[in-house]
């Protein structure tokens, strides 16, 4: 519902993990990618897992 909420589509541009990323995160083949394609994009990215449901927030704060 966030994502329909907030127009967030599906990001199919280019995106690595960030150095300094948790070392939890281990981004798998089963995550969707939201976020970008805006001109206000800082470069927060929103996954969700398409077989579990669980959701993770990558967010930018300026």
């Amino acid at each position: 519902m966030f994502l329909k909420q907030n127009s967030i589509s599906i990001d199919k541009d280019s995106w690595t993990v960030p150095n300094d990323a948790p070392n939890w995160f281990k981004p798998t083949d089963n995550l969707v990618r939201y976020g970008g394609g805006d001109d206000f994009d800082q470069g927060s990215r929103y996954f969700r897992d398409s077989i579990t449901g669980i959701c993770f927030i990558y967010e930018i704060q300026l």
